[in-house]
């Protein structure tokens, strides 16, 4: 005979076991719904990435092409102002003959400017600077001193023209 205790705790159990199953079963129902919605999410956030990706790919691509096409055109544009170039230089041959010795001109006298004030420097820090000023008065006073004798020659030679003339006039005068 089956107490009554025991037919409580079997009728608990029986109880515990259906609701466990009944919960078992619930959240069966709720995984899969829950799956099936991921599922449905993940294809449309799938297909969302794919055409986002696809997009950049064509918008890289067209810049590709454009990026081409214009590479294409400044190429083009560069061969064209060569072109122009050459014939403007067959043109005007002559002013281009002057621009370029002019140029190179230029760019001896910069070369040459260079390599004086390297010497400059070199003097300066040698402390050579005393001889180069010496040189340069020096030639500042030969340059004051062949003056003074230009000027004493052309007086002189002023002088026996004035005298030979003065002869001149006097004997066309008697």
């Amino acid at each position: 005979v089956m107490s009554a205790w025991k037919g409580y705790t079997i009728r608990k159990a029986i109880g515990r076991s259906t609701r466990e199953m009944a919960d078992k079963m619930l959240r069966k129902k709720r995984m899969e719904a829950f799956l099936k919605k991921w599922r449905l999410e993940a294809v449309w956030k799938d297909t969302v990435e794919r055409r986002r990706l696809v997009s950049i790919c064509r918008r890289r691509s067209r810049r590709r092409e454009m990026g081409a096409r214009f590479a294409h055109w400044r190429a083009h544009r560069r061969a064209e102002h060569r072109q122009r170039l050459a014939i403007a230089r067959l043109v005007y041959a002559s002013t281009y003959a002057a621009f370029a010795t002019w140029r190179d001109h230029a760019a001896h006298q910069r070369a040459f400017l260079r390599r004086m004030e390297k010497v400059m420097r070199r003097w300066l820090r040698l402390s050579l600077s005393y001889p180069f000023e010496r040189w340069a008065q020096c030639v500042e006073q030969r340059r004051r001193e062949r003056v003074v004798l230009q000027k004493c020659a052309r007086r002189f030679a002023n002088r026996s023209a004035a005298a030979a003339f003065s002869t001149w006039a006097e004997t066309l005068a008697k």
